[in-house]
Formats: C-alpha cells, structure tokens, sequence
C-alpha cells in the first residue's frame, strides 16, 4: 500500500492496481485532480514525519490501515509485541495441555467411579 501526507488524483486507476481481486490500498489527505510538480526529489531509507500529529516513521516500523486510518508501530514496540506475543502463545500452549490433563484425569476418576480399577484405566 501506499500512505500519503497529502493528497492524491486518479483515484479509480489507483484502485485498478493489483491483482484485481482487491484494490491497492491507499491513504491520503484527500483527493485533487491536478498533479503535483515533482520538483522535490524524493529519499529513501530516511525518517519521516507526517500528519497533524507529527507522527515520525522510520525503516522498518509497520503501518496498518483499514477504512479508518492508519497506525503505526515502530521496530521497539514491535519486538516488545512479538516478545508478548510469544509469551502468551507459550501461556495459551501450556493452559492446553493442563485442560488435556485435566480431561484424562477427570476420565480416569470417571472409571475409577464406576469400580473400575486404577491401574485397569
């Protein structure tokens, strides 16, 4: 996609973009219909700053958008939220397997209440 601190023309080209399943997103400022000049040259690999909030990007942060706006989510949040993630993914595997113990343990009492032997089950 593409994020613009400003605004943007041929709005329905920009959305024939891609595999024509789903449009090339786009978030701008708003729409004119003349061109810009070109004037300035661009960079790459540089931080940026944008919006009313002065917000500044750099290389390798993410930016996610829907039809609401956009957020971003610089490289130290993302390695905090990817640490995180871990370990709830950790938390949720080990939760899994004690709720599988507790499953086999409650069956085994099941049995053992019916008369079945412990070492039977």
């Amino acid at each position: 996609g593409l994020v613009v601190d400003g605004n943007i023309r041929d709005v329905a080209g920009v959305r024939r973009v891609g595999d024509g399943a789903t449009s090339f997103p786009v978030y701008s400022r708003g729409v004119n219909p003349t061109a810009g000049t070109g004037d300035q040259p661009g960079q790459i690999q540089v931080p940026i700053t944008m919006g009313d909030e002065k917000i500044t990007i750099n290389n390798g942060d993410v930016i996610l958008g829907d039809d609401d706006g956009i957020v971003v989510v610089n490289l130290v949040q993302r390695t905090e939220c990817l640490r995180e993630y871990e370990q709830i993914s950790l938390l949720s595997s080990l939760l899994d397997e004690a709720k599988r113990i507790e499953n086999r343990d409650d069956a085994i009492l099941e049995q053992i209440s019916k008369g079945k032997a412990l070492l039977d089950c």
